[in-house]
């Protein structure tokens, strides 16, 4: 809901890396897509 992030692509939720604050799915960042340093990606929960 933020407008700065405009038409770039969000990601949201933390990473075991990042800040216990920042570990929850309400926090939302964006990153330019040259960058390799990021902790990102799909993660699944299976029962």
């Amino acid at each position: 809901s933020a407008p700065w992030f405009g038409y770039r692509k969000v990601l949201k939720g933390g990473a075991w890396a990042t800040r216990y604050r920042l570990a929850n799915n309400q926090y939302r960042n964006f990153f330019q897509p040259y960058r390799n340093d990021i902790f990102a990606g799909f993660r699944t929960c299976a029962r």
